[in-house]
């Protein structure tokens, strides 16, 4: 790792608010028409709070004259309002103040770590529920989303760091790092039909 890469990677560790797992987090597969996804659930601490938070992979090829599939991954933040100190409401819609930076780091057995980085977009499913969503058109033959599913169904993984951070100021930052270890071939599913 380069010396600049070690001192990012520290100053990120000093401002950003882990996801600290209450319980361990359970892993679950779905399947509908052409759409397959691979969902993390758990209850973590964020911002001195206690919330349920899901993390979902997934994936739908079709691409045909009615319809184009998506691939990508959302993380689904529950009770909202009691994290004040976070600015969910700047990130939401297409009138959103700015567009959250979003890293994602693969963490591999016997390699360095593979960092990807992209923008997400933010919107309300419910009054208090916020989803971070990174997706791209599957048809599309590179994208960071479709980089990243390949990666997790390619190799073997031990785990991923999610950071969501605002733009205008670093020291909003969320963080959620998921286990993977044994989940290859999972995301192999999730990719179920994709050329």
């Amino acid at each position: 790792m380069r010396p600049h890469h070690l001192l990012l990677a520290a100053l990120t560790l000093l401002l950003t608010t882990t996801l600290l797992a209450d319980t361990p987090g359970k892993w679950q597969s779905a399947s509908t028409h052409t759409r397959h996804s691979l969902t993390y659930s758990i209850k973590a601490t964020l911002l001195g709070q206690t919330t349920p938070i899901d993390l979902v992979f997934g994936c739908d090829p079709t691409s045909d004259k009615q319809s184009s599939g998506t691939l990508g991954f959302d993380l689904s933040i529950k009770n909202v309002s009691k994290l004040k100190s976070f600015p969910f409401n700047d990130f939401e819609g297409p009138d959103a103040v700015a567009a959250p930076d979003v890293r994602l780091t693969i963490t591999r057995p016997g390699k360095p770590p593979l960092t990807f980085k992209t923008s997400a977009s933010g919107f309300y499913t419910e009054a208090d529920v916020f989803v971070f969503s990174v997706a791209e058109v599957s048809k599309k033959a590179k994208s960071t989303p479709r980089s990243i599913l390949k990666t997790l169904a390619s190799e073997p993984a031990d785990s991923i760091t999610l950071t969501i951070t605002d733009p205008r100021n670093p020291k909003h930052a969320l963080e959620l790092s998921v286990p993977v270890t044994n989940k290859q071939a999972d995301f192999q599913t999730v990719l179920t039909g994709l050329k």
